[in-house]
């Protein structure tokens, strides 16, 4: 990760995730899964690895010094020596410090501990919150964590997910979304279902309501287990009872981001949620998601943002090169060399 920060000049980002697939923790040499206090305490001590090894120089370490052969100053590159519950580490690493110092960290997770391995280690919390009520809860909640942690509200932005469908018109939106779900594969969208913890519903006629069956328990009970909670699942299933929707309904739903904040409208409508989102506190920005390319982020782009331009919501020049000055955090300093720089 450090030399593609190299390669493309601080443009590196790294999404962090606790797996919990099995196929992933066989090839790890694992039987399976291990429990999310063991995970998140394995992937905080991780993150302290990751960023020693990064700190294993100083920024200017580096003379290049022709005339007098000299490479580098020793007095500038630092022994880790990590030796803790799950790791042991000598180091140093054998590449420069990165042009970001560390790359930003983003993660997710609804859990407790994942909220509180955001709050100590990340630098952006991604939400996948499909509701206003939702997402604030969680922003509070994760904020509310950092002090713990020695860190403010200003060193971890909170960006929800938003999956957009954008027209000039809400008709023109609608449309599109339309025109997606008709060549969805049913088998597809019944899979997305069950990875989320629903029922089989494979054998339910799809125009008729979905059908009374309970959640079951063993499937919300693995998803606690692994550190994932199942209250949006819970509440889809509640809303497909309380609307009688049918189990193609269902599908729009889910699919229109219900794992994330999707939105069907025009560029005037999605701004308008936006700045609610931003203004009270639910979101410190979004991560766009088009549900198709590159047609949905061409939309987004070329509708959307000029609308969020004129509200002042959206930059028009850049004022950094790098992922980190784009985010507006600033570069942590080494840890031998003092604060952020």
């Amino acid at each position: 990760m450090a030399s593609i920060d190299h390669i493309s000049r601080g443009r590196m980002g790294w999404n962090m995730v606790t797996s919990t697939n099995i196929d992933e923790a066989m090839n790890f040499g694992l039987d399976g899964p291990i429990g999310s206090d063991i995970r998140h305490s394995r992937a905080a001590e991780f993150v302290d690895v990751l960023r020693g090894l990064w700190d294993s120089w100083d920024d200017d370490a580096f003379i290049r010094d022709k005339a007098s052969g000299q490479y580098f100053d020793r007095e500038k590159s630092h022994w880790l020596d990590h030796a803790g519950e799950h790791f042991k580490v000598r180091g140093p690493l054998d590449t420069a410090r990165p042009p970001q110092g560390w790359l930003p960290i983003i993660t997710a997770g609804a859990s407790s501990n994942a909220q509180d391995l955001a709050a100590r280690a990340a630098d952006i919390c991604y939400g996948g919150q499909p509701s206003f009520e939702m997402a604030r809860r969680y922003y509070a909640s994760v904020k509310g964590r950092l002090g713990r942690f020695g860190r403010t509200e200003a060193d971890l932005l909170m960006m929800p997910g938003i999956m957009c469908y954008v027209g000039e018109t809400q008709r023109e939106a609608q449309a599109k979304f339309d025109a997606i779900q008709d060549v969805m594969n049913i088998e597809v969208g019944i899979g997305q279902l069950i990875l989320n913890h629903f029922p089989d519903l494979s054998g339910y006629p799809l125009d008729e309501p979905v059908p009374e069956l309970m959640m079951r328990t063993d499937n919300l009970g693995s998803a606690r287990l692994a550190g994932r909670e199942p209250e949006m699942t819970i509440a889809l299933m509640d809303r497909a009872r309380e609307e009688k929707l049918t189990l193609r309904q269902l599908f729009d739903v889910a699919m229109c981001g219900f794992w994330s904040l999707g939105v069907i409208g025009t560029p005037k409508s999605i701004a308008d949620m936006m700045e609610r989102w931003f203004h009270e506190g639910a979101a410190d920005g979004f991560m766009v998601q088009p549900p198709y390319m590159p047609g949905a982020a061409e939309d987004f782009v070329d509708l959307v943002i000029p609308e969020l331009q004129r509200r002042g919501l959206y930059r028009r020049e850049y004022e950094a090169t790098t992922l980190r000055g784009h985010l507006g955090i600033g570069r942590p300093a080494g840890r031998y060399q003092g604060a952020v720089a």
